[in-house]
């Protein structure tokens, strides 16, 4: 190979075989960088593989392979390549196409052959199965052995290489008409042992492999594994080429600090930039994902909220979790499918009910729902990690689709997820890739910040970041909306009732307050009355075991479920004050309902809860598990009966600054306005127990 001639700023020629490809085609070709050419090889396709590819990316060389087979489509496609660089590209959307610069860039930084790995740093796979990742390791093992290499991913066919070096390849010839040893799924290793035999210099480059985005896959785990094992032996052993040299151990080099070459989208004679390709006479603005109410939390009452306030001003959709997790594994299971919200979307708001963790045709329906609505940006709510698969799947179609990813995060991880062994590791893994296609970031304080940057390193990677608070649970201050609030409890106007609204956990310090009111003077006590409103999760019964061994037990009402809206209102309207005795917390639901009320607030001065209350007028915070300090403030609260304080907080201010934050994206949404929308947490996140 004459290295020493070969330019710094090489041409690439991208190579993609493709058989009934054409709804992943769709998606896959604009998602290209800009480069001297695509060459799309069809293996006969039935379906209109060849009408997508003229329209979505016209520049693209359309071939038809000679025979059957991957190998053949390679081969076809290797023939017919004039850059200097080939990058072998897999139709299906498993390849990531943001990474070609970095083949790209460990060949120009000395490299022969870029190989990509899925086991190496960072790299990782979402499709493959724990049956083919045995066999990978098995046959990678054997080929480590025999050509004293030291691959760590053999079958992995998303490689680059120099077109120099074809000859060594020696893959078989397109023009016979008769079937050649090389021509299916075998055509990669064949490759890699080849490569390895010329003592040519391998790096290896770390690569996620995505999950196919429509179809199934053609590979027969074992028929093609068995392949593989033929092909190993044969190169090793039965190969009757010349003499060629075994490579040295150290021929392979894992390209982690290799320069990389920046492949921009730049005026190149005879092609044009690789943008999506928008659906005709759509208009396109923002599209949130968060729970729905098959599952209703906190979450899914935010998700609700903004997507109807971002309405009112550009055109919103929204794609909803549906089946969250297994229900038998939710804390709430016995509620799972319950009707309990009145809150609903607004009628002009396009909605996908749902997505569901174990995808099966779920993920393809709201597949179809991006590719149709095509939005601008996706909005992802985070608040477990029960989602992080799904969300890795919905915003690799968005980038290529060209929309932007923006996360907003309501918690860095579920305190019970984090207490399951395994999980926290799984996620934290997991995010890391999800991490590399968000664009942009919101937090609703500066201590969720903090603990983003402990957790992901966020402000230091380079997405911008918003701060922007908590809107309002403005729902709560109606009048009953139904017929169901006639269940609702009512009180005696002559006393001061207190509310403990939300899901009863272990942080929520709700045994502190019942050991505070039980220690109030019973002169103050007496006129008081303590309302506790909510769902027990993680088991945590010892709040309940104190109220009924309490000595004031006649003072204090259990409502232990997961109270519909018009309930919730109907406690809210009775409620004198609201406290809420956290003894950590980044965010509360009740907080903001109570806020919503306009009621006294009694509030930990914990997490990000200071930051979304103190501007507040009606608020006290107290130390966290103080309950001397806790008994003190409910004593003093009587002196706030009947007062009523303005909210700090509006969904006005919130889609405003999210329209800022589109518009720091590049994203223009004053054409799209969204005058179809007619005026109309402790966040009970979800865990697995």
């Amino acid at each position: 190979m004459n290295a020493a001639h070969r330019p710094a700023d090489p041409t690439v020629t991208i190579v993609v075989p493709a058989r009934n490809e054409a709804r992943n085609l769709e998606l896959v070709l604009p998602s290209l960088p800009q480069v001297h050419e695509v060459i799309v090889v069809d293996g006969n396709s039935v379906d209109d593989t060849e009408a997508v590819v003229r329209r979505v990316l016209p520049s693209a060389r359309f071939i038809q392979q000679t025979r059957r087979g991957k190998g053949n489509a390679l081969a076809c496609g290797f023939e017919a390549a004039t850059g200097d660089v080939i990058v072998m590209f897999d139709a299906d959307g498993s390849a990531d196409a943001s990474e070609i610069a970095a083949f790209v860039g460990t060949l120009v930084a000395g490299a022969d052959f870029a190989k990509g790995s899925r086991v190496l740093g960072d790299g990782g796979s979402e499709d493959i199965t724990w049956l083919r990742d045995a066999g990978n390791r098995v046959l990678t093992g054997i080929t480590n052995r025999l050509f004293r290499t030291q691959y760590t991913d053999l079958c992995y066919g998303y490689n680059a290489f120099w077109r120099d070096v074809l000859p060594v390849l020696a893959v078989p010839d397109s023009g016979t008409a008769e079937a050649q040893w090389g021509d299916g799924f075998e055509i990669e290793t064949l490759i890699n042992t080849r490569i390895a035999t010329a003592g040519l210099q391998i790096h290896e480059v770390p690569s996620v492999e995505l999950e196919r985005i429509h179809g199934e896959s053609n590979l027969n785990t074992f028929r093609d594994g068995t392949r593989v094992l033929r092909t190993i032996l044969t190169e090793r052993i039965g190969r009757t080429r010349g003499v060629v040299p075994v490579p040295a151990a150290d021929t392979i080099r894992h390209g982690a600090d290799a320069s990389r070459l920046h492949l921009e989208s730049r005026p190149v004679p005879g092609h044009r930039a690789l943008s999506p390709v928008p659906a005709a006479d759509d208009q396109v603005g923002a599209m949130v994902v968060g729970p729905g109410w098959r599952f209703t939390s906190g979450i899914s009452y935010y998700t609700c909220s903004l997507t109807n306030a971002l309405a009112h001003e550009v055109p919103t959709d929204a794609l909803l979790l549906r089946q969250l997790i297994p229900t038998f594994l939710y804390p709430g299971r016995k509620r799972v499918g319950t009707q309990v919200n009145a809150l609903d979307y607004d009628p002009g708001v396009a909605v996908y009910d749902g997505l569901d963790w174990s995808w099966g045709s779920s993920m393809r329906g709201a597949a179809d729902f991006l590719e149709e609505r095509r939005p601008q940006v996706v909005v992802l709510q985070w608040w477990t990690g029960a989602v992080v698969h799904s969300y890795m799947r919905l915003a690799r179609q968005a980038k290529r689709q060209g929309a932007k990813v923006v996360m907003e995060w309501h918690e860095v991880q579920d305190t019970g997820e984090a207490r399951i062994p395994g999980v926290t590791r799984y996620v934290t893994k997991v995010m890391r890739r999800l991490l590399r296609r968000v664009d942009a970031h919101v937090v609703h304080s500066n201590y969720d910040l903090d603990l983003l940057d402990e957790a992901y390193q966020l402000s230091a990677a380079g997405a911008p970041i918003s701060v922007i608070p908590h809107g309002p649970y403005d729902y709560v201050r109606g009048a009953a909306q139904d017929q169901m609030a006639e269940t609702a409890v009512i009180t005696d106007p002559q006393r001061f009732d207190l509310l403990f609204f939300g899901i009863i956990r272990p942080y929520k310090g709700l045994e502190d307050l019942v050991a505070a009111f039980e220690k109030l003077p019973e002169d103050t006590r007496r006129d008081m009355h303590l309302t506790i409103v909510g769902e027990t999760w993680e088991g945590w019964d010892a709040p309940l075991d104190a109220v009924a061994n309490s000595p004031v037990r006649d003072q204090i009402t259990v409502v232990n479920r997961y109270v519909t809206d018009a309930e919730a209102q109907q406690h809210f309207a009775r409620a004198d004050a609201v406290v809420l005795p956290y003894r950590r917390s980044s965010s509360s639901g009740p907080l903001h309902m109570a806020m919503s009320a306009g009621l006294p607030v009694v509030v930990s001065a914990v997490g990000g809860l200071v930051e979304a209350a103190s501007s507040y007028d009606g608020v006290r915070f107290v130390p966290p598990a103080d309950v001397d300090a806790l008994a003190d403030a409910l004593a003093e609260l009587p002196t706030q009966e009947n007062r009523r304080f303005a909210d700090v907080r509006s969904w006005q201010d919130s889609v405003g600054s999210y329209r800022q934050l589109f518009a720091d994206l590049g994203i223009e949404l004053d054409d799209l306005r969204g005058d179809h929308v007619e005026d109309t947490v402790d966040s009970p996140l979800t865990s697995v127990s």
